[in-house]
């Protein structure tokens, strides 16, 4: 009897979760992996790229082997826009790779040759990274630089404490009589905010930045006097920022955070100062569908009585939309008793239309036991990623199952095994990586079974770690 319960359960999920009308890019065919193989051996940069997105190429076995087959393709075929799109993924898993660095520099050089700067600018970047002469580099940077050239120059040398050189670059702009502009302004700011005793310069170029007109800037500068935690400054520069571009969802959300820091740090505390403006910034960024503004919003409205028909207003205005819905049915489900499965419901909605979020929030969830309606739900969103042919899904809704949940909760437990023998198919080499991590110091044989399924597959970081632990051992 509890087999054919069993069956019965799994055909209604499956059937649930065929029925649905999901993106490719939650749920895809079986077919689509080798057209876009296809596709990349005949040149396609974006197939390559569209592998990475869905199927996590260079992660796997296959995916490594076929990138390093791939980036010599790269180097004779790609144009400048395709070398960088595929410098940008080659980047991230450059311990993948045997000689990694090496083809590193031979993709940006490629770029470079088509006249590009902005190769030249990482070249830089790296070459004082890793102690190397960046000379020759610097020279095709200066040959026929304009301002702004010179200025992204100056800022690669600023960030890397080169303040020689960086002075250098600043000498030859005034030698050709550049007058500082927006960009030249904001680089020298982010130099005098490190010095002492600079404080009238710091104001004069702050005050030229607001009067401007260029949001991208603008922006910069709330962000950079937020982390330098100016918080009265960087409140007026994202004020500005909304003038001048006023569908900007965050920086409404900034606004009030900037509120609600300046409140706490001002000398004589008042509790409920600014109340009126951080309110205010939050629904406008809520309502332009901010799921952070949202979730505060509809938080602060629950808890207080004067906000109760607030509170009512927003909940019909909310669930017009799609992120600030979510935030709607979070709050539901954790502030309201009578209303947790109007929250699931919600959820499996925002599943079923393409929100991401809302699916491996259902299929992590963890209270299995107390609510009917959100079992189902669980497994059937679970069956879903399982099912969906998607390992980047698989691996968001892996990650999100944290240790304490996946120890204490068998269903998060079964579904973390699950998806890790998903990846383990798949020869995902960061967590064949990962599981040796795990067992390294209590389990030497599985241990050493993972980091030697991580070399078969390719992987060059791991190789070079068990190179060194053998030379470890025999040194003693």
């Amino acid at each position: 009897m509890k087999y054919i319960f069993s069956l019965i359960l799994t055909i209604i999920l499956f059937t649930a979760c065929s029925n649905l009308n999901l993106t490719p890019e939650l749920s895809v065919s079986k077919d689509k992996k080798q057209m876009l193989i296809k596709q990349a051996n005949s040149g396609n940069v974006d197939a390559m790229l569209q592998l990475n997105k869905i199927y996590l190429f260079p992660q796997t076995k296959e995916g490594l082997e076929l990138y390093t087959k791939w980036i010599n393709k790269v180097l004779e075929d790609g144009n400048y826009e395709e070398i960088m799109s595929f410098l940008e993924v080659y980047k991230k898993h450059i311990n993948l790779f045997v000689n990694g660095r090496q083809n590193y520099i031979k993709l940006l050089q490629r770029a470079a040759s088509f006249g590009k700067k902005e190769p030249l600018y990482i070249l830089v970047d790296d070459s004082i990274k890793n102690a190397k002469n960046y000379t020759s580099y610097e020279k095709l940077i200066l040959k026929d630089a304009n301002q702004d050239d010179l200025i992204k120059l100056y800022d690669v040398y600023n960030a890397k404490y080169k303040t020689k050189e960086a002075y250098k670059i600043r000498d030859i702009m005034s030698s050709k009589g550049f007058k500082p502009n927006l960009n030249t302004k904001y680089s020298i700011l982010q130099s005098l905010l490190k010095q002492r005793n600079q404080e009238k310069k710091i104001q004069m170029i702050l005050e030229d930045i607001l009067s401007s007109s260029e949001y991208d800037i603008v922006l910069k500068t709330a962000k950079l006097m937020k982390k330098r935690r100016k918080y009265d400054q960087a409140l007026s520069f994202y004020k500005r920022a909304v003038e001048l571009k006023n569908k900007d969802a965050k920086s409404y959300f900034e606004i009030a955070l900037m509120y609600k820091k300046k409140r706490f740090y001002e000398e004589n505390f008042v509790f409920k100062k600014y109340e009126k403006q951080i309110k205010e910034n939050l629904e406008k960024a809520a309502l332009l569908d901010d799921f952070k503004a949202a979730k505060e919003l509809l938080k602060n409205d629950f808890y207080e009585k004067k906000s109760k028909e607030n509170f009512k207003r927003l909940e019909k205005e909310l669930l017009t939309l799609n992120e600030a819905k979510r935030a709607l049915a979070y709050i539901y489900e954790n502030n309201f008793r009578d209303r947790k499965e109007q929250a699931y419901k919600i959820l499996d909605e925002l599943a079923s239309n393409k929100n991401e979020k809302a699916l491996i929030y259902l299929a992590t969830k963890t209270n299995i036991r107390k609510n009917p309606m959100l079992a189902k739900l669980i497994f059937k969103w679970q069956e879903f990623i399982l099912n969906s042919n998607n390992p980047r899904l698989m691996q968001k809704a892996s990650k999100l199952i944290h240790i304490y949940k996946y120890a204490r909760f068998k269903n998060l437990k079964d579904f973390k095994d699950k998806l890790t023998k998903k990846e383990l198919e798949n020869k995902n080499i960061y967590t064949l990586r990962s599981l040796y991590e795990k067992y390294k110091d209590k389990d030497e044989q599985k241990a050493n079974f993972y980091i030697n399924e991580a070399i078969n597959a390719g992987d060059a970081y791991s190789t070079n770690l068990l190179i060194k632990k053998y030379r470890r051992e025999n040194s003693h």
